[in-house]
């Protein structure tokens, strides 16, 4: 499997599906039944593969409506592997889920890791990022077990 090309198909999954909205690329790149794995994911979901991404890419939307933007500061690739770490913004101006807009920009990172099958698609997606940090970013109030 082509290492390059691998590394250019994870990078459309944040840069074409999420930020710039084209869901149609959803269907070329993700296997039809490719697990997305997220902090927010429930653990037994049964939503994979393109649907999922584009509901995710939906949502981002909703709470990000002038943009999700994503920078991708690092990718390395081995086998059918390809993990992308990545920093993103937005000014959150609608609701994030449950919460209210915060209308203030918000910032924060993470990792990606993708796993292609034999016919280069993405077969499973870890996405990983740090939702403290963007939850208090939007002033959600936040406890701690025990607090």
């Amino acid at each position: 499997m082509d290492i390059e090309l691998m590394k250019k198909t994870a990078h459309r999954f944040h840069i074409d599906i999420i930020q710039n909205q084209k869901l149609e690329v959803a269907d070329e790149i993700l296997d039809i039944n490719c697990p997305i794995r997220s902090p927010l994911s429930p653990p037994n979901e049964q939503i994979k593969g393109p649907e999922k991404a584009k509901n995710m890419a939906i949502g981002d939307a909703k709470a990000f409506p002038t943009g999700l933007f994503f920078k991708h500061d690092d990718a390395i690739a081995e086998g059918n592997w390809v993990s992308i770490r990545w920093d993103a913004k937005g000014l959150n101006t609608g609701p994030l889920g449950p919460i209210p807009p915060a209308n203030k920009e918000v910032t924060f990172s993470g990792v990606d890791i993708y796993r292609f099958n034999e016919e280069g698609k993405i077969a499973e997606v870890w996405v990983y990022y740090d939702v403290l940090n963007i939850l208090k970013q939007v002033g959600a109030e936040v406890k701690m077990p025990g607090s």
